[in-house]
């Protein structure tokens, strides 16, 4: 009856139960043909797990292929997603199939030994979870410190430092939606950790969530799956609004803080609270329902399928992909079955079964084998592809040395309060070193030690506003920071994105100077561009720059001032979005799209009798020429050649088709007759991103900004 699993397969736990011939004749179900027939008539299928019967006895076993299989297409498309296969744009919905997948499995542990228990062992429960997620998440974590220790420049080493210690305290998605609303901390995305994000946020469902079962046990004297599953809708209905709140007013939010992630879990929780209690009331017709939950299992598998791959070119909106994801995920889980043609037959795959089974292994080593192997090896260019083929083998040594022994080991039986001790105290001492890497030099060198020092200085040098930021208002009118001499008879506004934004200390002393008043209209991200922006973090087209760009021209043309400087990041030229397809345009289109933009909104200004002119975006520099480079290297061999930093200049051809424009070209300041340094006056020109200009830069720019002021409107 009970096979050997295949190898590398978990062991099944098996449990024997005697079937009470109630409803159902012990003698009809020793002659029914085919196995499944009996699972189905004894409402079998409404527990999460797999099972036979054979005589009068019921054979019930916690494997389940089907999501092993869909363990496996989640981590697959998240690893492909990340090595940038094509075909993949919108891989990182594997995180969703994940999220549910662990509502309904711990949700459904949980329930079961409520059940026969009336109450929960939360110090075994914790300890079973530490003894199967922490020693291979441990390992990883240490070897990415030892790794970043000499492979990463200092400025990201010290950003990858406390990313690692977050991570090893399970917090890494705060720590993440918190850099990423710092427009200007451009390195979250190569940060080495970035992964641990949707592992912070299971970690923290896997605390709290028994605690809320446990008090909710209390409370009613009782576990009851019908108050549990109300809770869990409310929580669902709640959680989903936070994140399209969240995706409007903060996308880093709404994709790494996990008051709007709860929902998936919800969702899987939910499923695994409800499910065996409707088999249980509809046995008599789990025959004929058979094949209607095989036609679901399909329709959610597609569903995950298309948000991952087909969606992500066709859907206007990442909410879609994310709702698809989920509830495809759900009709899967719902519909694994294993009757003839159902999708679980499909998900139980000999292929699928051995990634699934190592899928963790393989979520925690890719991103940092990804990250790392092309640093090692600089000049190759298939690293990508390595890394991918190398992810395999070494996940699966992972598993087969640390994660499997130590899940099926007896000490968190015996000893669970030593195992969450000792895993606390792991943590613990983990992210007090990860905390203390950046005081490491390996170097040695003290003038190493003053350039570094000075990069630092250099990233942290940024608007020096007098009070709160300017940089994103969400509307003009509720954000005027009015600077300059303010109240004086003459009124200057600056516009733009982020690279009009660096502009601000240079015009903000001239404007000082010449009696002015500095009226400054921000938003990081979004050019002054009458087009669809493609939205990086999101995946979709950013309406919201849309929205502000609309309220601040009206406001301009509302209320004219006497002089509007305009100017704009012109990298993201080759970034506009194709609101018809769905998709990015191609380069080419896309730098077309964004001149013809910037020309509506110049128009517009112009036509409202304003004077205005149009600062050119600046000279930006590659890591090799720019802040790596003068960390890495001599300085003064960190230059960009001219041609080279002076090539995009659509801003210019736009303004140039525009009557009436003024264009003030500040290239000759930043170069010389052939190269765009990187350090001025012995101090860097960029921010650490290499296109933003540091406060003391911009400040050097006040008589060019003078000149404008004096010739008038």
């Amino acid at each position: 009856v009970l096979a050997r699993p295949a190898s590398g397969l978990p062991r099944p736990m098996v449990k024997i139960l005697l079937v009470k011939p109630r409803r159902v004749d012990q003698k009809r179900l020793i002659t029914l043909p085919r196995a499944r027939d009996t699972r189905a008539i004894l409402g079998c299928e409404g527990i999460e797990n797999g099972c036979w019967a054979f005589g009068g006895l019921l054979f019930v076993t916690d494997f389940r292929g089907d999501i092993q299989g869909l363990r496996a297409l989640s981590i697959l498309a998240v690893i492909f997603y990340h090595a940038q296969v094509p075909g993949f744009s919108a891989g990182f919905v594997g995180v969703d199939v994940f999220f549910v997948i662990s509502g309904f499995l711990i949700t459904g542990l949980l329930a079961r030994e409520l059940d026969s228990a009336g109450r929960l062992d939360l110090l075994r429960f914790w300890a079973r979870r530490a003894a199967r997620l922490l020693p291979n998440a441990l390992l990883v974590l240490f070897g990415t410190f030892a790794a970043t220790l000499y492979l990463l420049p200092a400025l990201e080493r010290e950003a990858a430092a406390k990313d690692i210690a977050a991570a090893l305290i399970y917090g890494a998605n705060y720590r993440f939606a918190a850099r990423s609303l710092d427009y200007f901390d451009a390195s979250v995305a190569a940060s080495p950790v970035l992964h641990f994000w949707s592992l912070g946020v299971e970690e923290q469902f896997y605390l709290f969530w028994p605690l809320l079962l446990a008090a909710g046990v209390t409370l009613f004297g009782r576990f009851s799956r019908t108050i549990t599953a109300f809770f869990l809708c409310v929580v669902l209905v709640g959680s989903f609004f936070v994140m399209t709140r969240y995706s409007v007013t903060a996308p880093a939010r709404a994709f790494f803080d996990t008051e709007a992630r709860v929902w998936q879990l919800a969702t899987g929780a939910l499923l695994a609270v409800c499910r065996g209690q409707v088999e249980r009331e509809t046995q008599g017709q789990m025959l004929r329902l058979t094949g209607m939950r095989t036609v679901i299992g399909w329709c959610g598998l597609m569903a995950i399928v298309a948000s991952a791959l087909a969606i992500s070119h066709y859907a206007s909106s990442s909410l879609l992909r994310t709702v698809a994801a989920t509830a495809g995920t759900a009709a899967a889980i719902y519909g694994g079955n294993t009757s003839r043609g159902s999708v679980g037959t499909a998900l139980s795959s000999r292929p699928l079964l051995w990634v699934g089974a190592r899928s963790y292994s393989l979520y925690l080593w890719h991103w940092p084998v990804l990250l790392f192997l092309p640093l090692l090896l600089p000049s190759f260019d298939w690293s990508a592809w390595l890394a991918v083929a190398l992810v395999f083998p070494i996940a699966a040594a992972a598993f087969a040395l640390v994660e499997e022994p130590l899940r099926v080991s007896a000490l968190t039986t015996r000893a669970p309060r030593l195992v969450v001790a000792g895993a606390l105290g792991c943590c613990s001492l983990g992210a007090i070193a990860a905390a203390a890497l950046p005081m490491f030099d390996l170097t040695g060198s003290a003038e190493r030690a003053a350039v570094v020092e000075l990069l630092k200085t250099a990233k942290a040098d940024g608007p020096r506003y007098a009070n709160g930021d300017c940089g994103r208002p969400a509307e003009p009118a509720e954000h005027p920071c009015i600077y300059g001499a303010i109240g004086g008879k003459k009124r200057v506004v600056l516009f733009g994105d982020s690279h009009a934004e660096h502009f601000f200390d240079g015009l903000n002393a001239a404007a000082v100077a010449n009696g002015w008043e500095l009226r400054v209209w921000i938003k990081g991200s979004c050019p002054p561009v009458d087009a669809p922006v493609y939205d990086e973090q999101r995946k979709t087209w950013n309406t919201g720059c849309d929205v502000w760009r609309l309220n601040a021209i009206r406001r301009l043309i509302d209320e004219p001032p006497d002089l509007v400087i305009i100017s704009s990041w012109t990298g993201v030229a080759a970034r506009m979005y194709d609101a018809t397809t769905s998709r990015r345009h191609p380069p080419e289109i896309s730098r077309q799209r964004w001149t013809e933009g910037f020309q509506r909104v110049l128009l517009q200004v112009v036509r409202a009798g304003i004077k205005t002119v149009v600062v050119r975006d600046v000279p930006g520099s590659a890591k090799s020429y720019g802040t790596t480079c003068i960390e890495e290297r001599v300085p003064a061999d960190c230059q960009t050649p001219r041609a080279q930093a002076l090539t995009n200049r659509p801003d210019v051809d736009a303004a140039a088709a525009v009557r009436g424009i003024e264009i003030l070209d500040l290239s000759d300041r930043f170069c010389d007759a052939r190269y765009c340094p990187a350090m001025k006056a012995d101090r860097p020109v960029y921010r650490s991103d290499n296109n933003h200009i540091t406060a003391t830069v911009s400040l050097m720019l006040k008589s060019d900004f003078e000149a404008i002021l004096k010739s008038g409107p």
